[in-house]
Parts: structure tokens; C-alpha cells; sequence
């Protein structure tokens, strides 16, 4: 018979620099695992893998994504927040309380097991214009007609200093 307890739900989602590895990953997955299985009951860990970020983080472009929904009383948020802000890894995290009241019943071992996402170490990053298809050289147009010193009314520089010298005399 399962047991159902009454707790408030919480959704984490903490963003672990691109070069860390496999073993580091892992193990922390496995210690916020047991942080929230102390004083509450975790509910799935998703893995989203290694994504751009929406600006520049620590310098780095991109991190792996990792999203922790649990359940548990005000004190596992402050543990789960204080072991992550202690690990290196990590570049940020976020947790926001989705419910005040969730009946937590007993969850699969499947939804909660973290699973690593291998990543493509040759994977080059793409910029605006090679997602559009626009530019396939990765920089955005260099075309060579911007190097001659025409203006755009087809008269060169020359030619106008030409005319202030006339007016001048």
C-alpha cells in the first residue's frame, strides 16, 4: 500500500557549466538526490542536455541544462540551493514553487534517475544567419562591392572636393 503525504511542490532547474564531465554530472545529480529525499520526495529529474544560453554566462555560450521537480517542506529549498551554489559546476539555478499543496505518492525509479546526454565535442556553434540559411561562410554578408569608394549616387569623393574648391573662389 502506498503512502501519500502532503507537502509543497518545487520545480529547480540549475544550468552546469558546458566542460564539465560525465562523473561530475552525475555525482551531483546523485547528491541533489539526496538532499531532497532527506526532508522531502523527489519527483523526476529531466536532463534537457547542452543548449545555448540566452546571453553569456561566466563566458561560456552554452551549459547543460538540468530540471529537478520535487516535493517537500520550505527547508529542502534552502538545502538544495546551498549545495548548488557550493559546487563548481554550476553556473546558475532557479526554483520556483508550483504548488502550496501536492499529495506526493510513491514515483517509478525511472523518473528519477538521472540520465547523462553525451555531447558532440566537434559541435560548432552557429550563428543567426547559417540557422537562417542566409550566410554559409558564418559571418554575416561581407560582400565585395562594400570595398570600392563610390557613394551610393555613383559620384567618387574626388569629384566633390572638386566643386567646394570652385565655389570657394
Amino acid at each position: 500500500m502506498s503512502q501519500v503525504t502532503t507537502y509543497k511542490e518545487y520545480e529547480t532547474i540549475y544550468i552546469l557549466r558546458p566542460d564539465a564531465s560525465r562523473e561530475v554530472t552525475e555525482g551531483l545529480a546523485s547528491r541533489m538526490a539526496n538532499v531532497v529525499n532527506g526532508a522531502g520526495k523527489l519527483q523526476r529529474v529531466e536532463n534537457w542536455g547542452r543548449r545555448r544560453l540566452a546571453y553569456t554566462v561566466a563566458k561560456h555560450k552554452r551549459g547543460i541544462y538540468v530540471y529537478m521537480k520535487y516535493a517537500g517542506a520550505g527547508g529542502v529549498v534552502s538545502e538544495v540551493e546551498r549545495m548548488l551554489g557550493l559546487q563548481e559546476a554550476v553556473m546558475k539555478y532557479q526554483t520556483v514553487k508550483t504548488s502550496d499543496l501536492a499529495e506526493v505518492a510513491d514515483v517509478a525509479d525511472a523518473d528519477v534517475e538521472f540520465q547523462h546526454v553525451e555531447v558532440d565535442e566537434d559541435e560548432v556553434d552557429e550563428t543567426l544567419a547559417q540557422a537562417l540559411g542566409l550566410d554559409s561562410r558564418g559571418r554575416w554578408g561581407s560582400n565585395s562591392s562594400d570595398d570600392s569608394d563610390d557613394d551610393d549616387d555613383g559620384s567618387s569623393d574626388d569629384e566633390s572636393s572638386d566643386d567646394n574648391e570652385e565655389n570657394e573662389e
